[in-house]
């Protein structure tokens, strides 16, 4: 970690002149002209590579750089935190220019935790005495611009059938998104309910016997014999995030049907997809 650290200081430091819309940015595609355009207003290059899920992956750095400040200490910690805040200041510029018809036109994609991530550099940043007040609210205004309106809406009540074919892998964390924005906001009721209606669809109408709850990362309908039918089963990621969701919803109701989840699921999916020995992983 050390060491990956040191280097993407490196890579984030390249792009410190940078006027164009790179500064603070950190990535290993090599698309970065879907950045450069979105940067002044244009989406096209975005969706031409719409493929490769540029933010899904930008999402994955967010995140990594939040956990090594989080579970570390001395000046690796101090260095990934660093490097979050500019990267978190380079995903506010970077959409700043977008009409809100546009960016959810753009949420339309896969792009994993954007929100999450944002919200939780609100929660880091918000009582630093070295972040100005109106920087740290402006995480959280990004992490609502990041929010795809279309699935809030969706599950503003309890839909049983809004979720079938979509894919289930870019789902969950926006839930687990819109979630964390509540616990941060406590007037964002929408998100909330969604939050709440959409767990208690895949948890209880999607979820088979060991936790998972998509085929060939998607959800179903109510046709459960496609589980069996299928080689390719339920994806232990959608599984992993939502043991996150169920962990996040616990922690703000302290009902103990989220850890009933958590520990099913745990147990029979998540464990059984790592060989202790060798270390093995299956997806």
């Amino acid at each position: 970690i050390d060491y990956i650290i040191g280097v993407m200081d490196d890579c984030q430091r390249a792009y410190d002149s940078s006027t164009n819309g790179m500064k603070g940015f950190l990535g290993g595609q090599p698309i970065n002209q879907v950045w450069t355009s979105m940067y002044s207003g244009n989406v096209n290059d975005f969706k031409q590579y719409g493929g490769w899920v540029p933010f899904y992956c930008q999402h994955k750095v967010l995140a990594g750089l939040r956990d090594v400040y989080l579970y570390t200490d001395g000046e690796t910690s101090l260095k990934a935190k660093s490097l979050d805040k500019n990267m978190v200041d380079w995903s506010v510029k970077l959409v700043s220019k977008l009409s809100e018809s546009t960016m959810q036109d753009v949420l339309g994609s896969e792009h994993g935790g954007m929100n999450e991530t944002l919200v939780d550099a609100y929660h880091i940043f918000k009582n630093d005495p070295d972040v100005p007040a109106i920087t740290a609210k402006s995480y959280l205004v990004a992490a609502k611009k990041y929010s795809h309106q279309y699935m809030i809406n969706g599950m503003s009540t309890l839909n049983t059938t809004f979720l079938n074919g979509k894919h289930a892998n870019t789902q969950v964390p926006k839930y687990i998104g819109f979630e964390r924005i509540y616990e941060e906001d406590k007037t964002m009721t929408a998100y909330r309910k969604a939050a709440e209606n959409f767990w208690s669809d895949v948890a209880n109408n999607r979820t088979v016997c060991i936790g998972g709850n998509s085929v060939n990362e998607h959800f179903l309908g109510q046709d459960g014999n496609a589980y069996v039918d299928e080689l390719d089963g339920p994806e232990s990621c959608n599984t992993n995030n939502m043991l996150k969701f169920s962990e996040n919803l616990f922690d703000r109701t302290h009902d103990a049907k989220y850890v009933d989840f958590y520990e099913a699921a745990m147990w029979n999916h998540i464990l059984s997809t790592q060989d202790p020995t060798t270390g093995g992983y299956v997806y």
